[in-house]
């Protein structure tokens, strides 16, 4: 054994007689048993030759010589072993197919985890998970260590599949003919200029700009960047959010920004005679006289704690989902239940039934900052001066600043009507430093409590979710 162990340690064998056209024309350097691949086997054997337990020729001999040295050495299988376990860290790259589910998945999960937190059993709570999604994720690009683990934490996704994800975001919606009826996604980053010029990472705008198709803006954070912010917010929501933010403070290093609007006509209109007043029962055990807007409706979905319906708009790319828990059920329970899984699950549970429907016609507008939220889902550190790790949006020279998220707020506006639904989202993140009836046909009547979404039909996924308590 002694003698092994010496062998192992010290003996040289120079590699002096075999040829380099001898070589395949690809040969995969250290690969001594000629399988194609770099595995441990490959060392071993390496080890074994050198210990003259076994004897290499021709390719094999060649490749053993990992470091091209001319010689075969103990060295020449440990460069083999770190490689290996090298490869063994690096996962590949996942395909898009897997790209999709992931982001599909954790867009799910993000929208039951953003509801279920928002006190949406009491009051009118309407979040656009997207809109948040994507300025967190174009933050997420700057940060670093334990930040960056906890915003994939939260957000569900490892960062370069988040970017991927969101870059082919624009491929997964789709619009009528004239344009209309699709989700319209805007992005920006508005860099303060007080804080000096070449303050941002190139890197960082770079990877805003191409992942998340991000406009930039470069200017002092005064008196007029607040205005030319809700401007630009305006302008991207169709003026249905006309101001997001109060102020943008000067010492904030800068505001990135989603937008979003979607604006569809229903499929089948309600029609005037089909609209009349009915009785909602709000949560706080009080009564209100609403427009109902009645219809049949094919699409039927349910679970062992809620049924609904789902109705499309044009082109039946997008749809509305209302989801009404059951009678002995709150909305509170089934919202405490509820999560990305069983969302899917829900959506993915749609059959072809009669459903008899009412939907009250009702607007919302709904206001927050979601940080308290976001930190109580572990998204800590981002929001600490101390602890954050924002380091990779700034360039290399700059010191004595030390970037943090302040705030995250969001708004949302929303409009059902006879006609359609008309719905925005806004969200800055401000970084400081359908024939025959069926026997069993369903009714949902949408009288008390109830959740909604805005639904993407080609990823399955809610672009809006909400719930009505109140009315």
């Amino acid at each position: 054994m002694k003698k092994l162990l010496a062998a192992l340690l010290a003996a040289t064998l120079a590699v002096s007689s075999f040829s380099v056209s001898a070589l395949s024309a690809d040969p995969v350097r250290g690969d001594t048993n000629g399988d194609g691949e770099l595995t441990i086997k490959d060392a071993t054997i390496i080890q074994k030759h050198i210990a003259g337990m076994i004897t290499l020729k021709g390719d094999k001999l060649v490749n053993a010589d990992k470091n091209i040295d001319g010689h075969v050495l103990i060295d020449d299988a440990t460069q083999v072993q770190r490689e290996v376990a090298l490869i063994e860290r690096t996962p590949e790259k996942p395909t898009d197919d897997e790209v999709f589910e992931a982001g599909q998945k954790a867009e799910c999960d993000f929208a039951a985890k953003l509801l279920k937190n928002s006190n949406a059993a009491k009051q009118n709570v309407l979040v656009s998970p997207l809109s948040v999604m994507e300025a967190l994720g174009m933050t997420t690009n700057g940060a670093g260590k334990n930040t960056l683990r906890q915003m994939e934490d939260v957000l569900g996704m490892p960062l370069d599949t988040m970017n991927r994800y969101f870059q082919k975001y624009p491929t997964y919606l789709r619009c009528s003919y004239d344009g209309n009826g699709k989700p319209h996604i805007a992005n920006s980053l508005w860099y303060n200029t007080l804080l000096g010029d070449m303050v941002v990472n190139d890197n960082f705008t770079d990877s805003v700009h191409e992942f998340y198709d991000s406009e930039l803006y470069k200017l002092p954070f005064d008196g007029q960047a607040t205005d030319k912010i809700n401007d630009w917010v305006s302008q991207n929501t169709d003026g249905m959010i006309p101001h997001v933010i109060d102020s943008v403070s000067p010492s904030s290093l800068m505001c990135l920004v989603n937008a979003l609007s979607f604006d569809g006509k229903w499929l089948d209109e309600y029609t005037p005679y089909s609209v009349y007043d009915g009785v909602f029962h709000n949560a706080n055990g009080s009564t209100s006289t609403v427009e109902m807007m009645n219809s049949d409706e094919w699409s039927y979905i349910h679970d062992d704690m809620a049924q609904g319906f789902i109705k499309p708009f044009e082109e039946n790319h997008y749809s509305f989902v209302a989801v009404l828990p059951n009678e002995n059920v709150t909305l509170s329970q089934y919202l405490n239940g509820l999560t990305g899984e069983r969302l899917q699950s829900l959506l993915n549970s749609e059959k072809y039934n009669l459903v008899y429907t009412k939907l009250p016609k009702f607007t919302s507008d709904y206001s927050v900052d979601l940080a308290e939220l976001l930190k109580g889902l572990g998204m800590t550190d981002a929001f600490d001066p101390v602890k954050a790790d924002f380091n990779n949006m700034l360039a290399k020279n700059v010191t004595g600043l030390k970037p943090y998220i302040g705030s995250v707020i969001h708004k949302t506006t929303i409009d059902v009507n006879e006609h359609g639904t008309k719905a925005a989202a806004a969200t800055v993140v401000d970084i400081k430093a359908g024939s025959v009836e069926p026997k069993d046909p369903k009714r949902v009547y949408l009288d008390r409590p109830f959740l909604y979404m805005l639904v993407n039909n080609n990823t399955d996924t809610p672009f809006f979710i909400g719930t009505v308590t109140n009315l």
